[in-house]
């Protein structure tokens, strides 16, 4: 006779086929997902030069590579974000946006980019084209000026600055790479581990779509330990203030202290913005000899709307570089603020430099002020 098992072994048998089935099921669900994920078209393509590395992937509906992404960029087959246009005018005047994603819009669908909303106030006598390349810098943009810009014959040039465009793309990889080691480094190691799966990606991803970044409901707070608080009175040295306001901001939106921390060494790099100089006075030049109009707008990132938030760099020593350059710029910063709440623009945890519909409809109403005030648009 077969022996009867015990009560406690039939009780493992069960939830160890319990366990099996939903391993099973979980493995399945994510195979699904990455084979989901693999059939979704690449967003960029390789030039094969260094300046710029790769240009938007034309003629393909795409988002980023992650399951269950809500967001849907169009390319057109002329590799500009945004609806079929020819290469040649049509009887119409142009506005050419460069940029990185910020001005692609990486957080926004088509019709909340800048140049929609730019394009929707500046009439059916202009053209709003979108040249925004994800993770360029400033040398790239001048790259892709002289090699597909100025092929659309574009009557103004904006120049969208965003605070790490002064850094290249060798230097920003090494210093993301190099990051201040995790306040809760078990905590970090789990969540790493976590995020390689495309199910816990697109549960989270979700999860964070239905809750505001700001005081949000399911956040862990990170504590801010003595060397962090070193850190920031080091970074705006005399300004208490400002330290308070990157205190609050990381207590409000429960981010890890490095998520600031280290993003201020190169965002606070002033040496390292006294390189854009080069690049921007040739663009200014080419675009002269094309008898073109050449602008800058600087974006800020997240942080620095906070309320209470006053550190001037490096806007004050961008605005100063732009004069010297006799180049006509807009900051962005005051637009964002002036409602008090900029920082709650950035809908997307742990994203401080995509802005939402809202600020871009901010953008473009004050980059068409300031264009109509300097009369570039008659």
């Amino acid at each position: 006779m077969a022996a009867k098992l015990s009560d406690r072994s039939k009780t493992l048998l069960f939830f160890g086929f319990q366990a099996f089935v939903v391993a099973a099921l979980f493995l399945g669900l994510e195979l699904a997902a990455r084979w989901s994920v693999s059939r979704i078209p690449p967003a960029v393509v390789p030039s094969g030069v260094k300046h710029p590395p790769y240009y938007n992937n034309p003629g393909v509906l795409t988002s980023p590579r992650a399951f269950g992404y809500h967001l849907k960029y169009r390319i057109n087959s002329l590799g500009l974000r945004g609806p079929e246009t020819a290469l040649e005018k049509r009887g119409k005047r142009r506005i050419l946006l460069l940029g990185d994603s910020v001005v692609f819009g990486a957080m926004v669908q088509d019709a909340e980019t800048l140049s929609v909303q730019l394009q929707e106030r500046v009439g059916k006598g202009w053209e709003v084209l979108n040249g925004g390349v994800g993770g360029y810098d400033v040398w790239d943009y001048e790259a892709f000026l002289e090699s597909k810009g100025f092929a659309f014959e574009p009557d103004i040039v904006v120049v969208g600055l965003y605070l790490n465009d002064h850094v290249s793309h060798d230097v920003y990889k090494e210093t993301v790479g190099r990051r201040s080691a995790a306040n809760r480094p078990l905590m970090a190691a789990v969540r790493d581990a976590l995020f390689r799966s495309e199910l816990v990606n697109a549960f989270l991803y979700r999860l964070q779509r239905r809750q505001s970044a700001k005081r949000p409901r399911f956040a862990v707070s990170k504590p801010l330990k003595p060397e962090d608080e070193a850190a920031f009175a080091a970074a705006f040295p005399g300004d208490p203030q400002t330290v308070e306001a990157v205190k609050g901001f990381l207590k409000d939106y429960r981010y890890d202290p490095n998520f600031v921390k280290d993003t201020l060494k190169w965002m606070l790099d002033m040496k390292a913005w006294g390189e854009v100089r080069e690049p921007l006075s040739r663009m200014r030049d080419a675009c002269g000899k094309r008898k073109a109009r050449f602008f800058v707008i600087v974006f800020p990132v997240q942080f620095e709307l906070y309320p209470g938030y006053r550190w001037p760099e490096p806007h004050r020593a961008l605005a100063a570089l732009l004069r010297s350059l006799a180049v006509p710029s807009l900051d962005l910063l005051p637009a964002f603020a002036a409602g008090g709440h900029g920082d709650e623009y950035y809908g997307v945890r742990y994203d401080y430099a995509h802005p939402d519909a809202r600020a871009y409809g901010l953008a473009a109403d004050a980059l068409l002020g300031e264009l109509k005030r300097r009369r570039w648009l008659e």
